[in-house]
């Protein structure tokens, strides 16, 4: 009988082994999940508060205007296309016609018919635009600072590697049609 009884109680420890090893997995899998769920949720977050932030870093000029501006000064030398600044900033080239206009009221780009073929047109920046970039090199360095502050290399490293990732994932998907 003792041995009945022993018999039993092993396949009831068994099956709680079991049942914990199963739980575990759940467990792990929902975890994942709830990362995976936070961190996708939190990018539009973050997204959004980092857009009004830098909305009201200056008055003259807005986040969005700001990274067209810069796109448009990488091509300071030959011009900028609107389609060279649409790839570059991941936008449309009827948004950054938009803001293209918006910058050149406010002098910061001249906007003039290509030399060698008259349906581009090209950007450049102007002296406005270079005089705001000086402006802000002080107070842009102490927005990064405050935005990474308490931020090891090792969390920068991670970070870095995550979105290095996920770009590289939303490319993918974007190339073979999972939208």
């Amino acid at each position: 009988m003792a041995s009945n009884k022993n018999s039993i109680m092993n396949q009831k420890k068994n099956s709680l082994n079991q049942v914990d090893m199963e739980n575990r997995i759940i467990y792990e899998k929902t975890e994942k999940l709830d990362k995976q769920s936070y961190l996708f949720g939190a990018l539009f977050v973050l997204a959004n508060k980092l857009q009004k932030l830098g909305d009201e870093f200056d008055d003259r000029i807005t986040l969005k205007q700001w990274g067209v501006l810069r796109a448009i000064a990488e091509y300071e030398e030959d011009g900028a296309t609107i389609n060279m600044v649409a790839t570059y900033t991941s936008s449309s080239g009827q948004n950054v016609k938009k803001m293209a206009l918006i910058l050149e009221k406010k002098g910061y780009i001249t906007i003039t018919t290509d030399s060698k073929d008259a349906r581009y047109v090209r950007m450049y920046p102007t002296q406005g635009a270079k005089e705001l970039f000086e402006e802000r090199k002080n107070r842009e360095m102490k927005f990064f600072e405050a935005l990474y502050k308490d931020m090891d290399e090792g969390t920068l490293d991670g970070l870095y590697q995550g979105m290095r990732r996920w770009h590289e994932n939303i490319l993918a998907m974007e190339q073979d049609g999972n939208r």
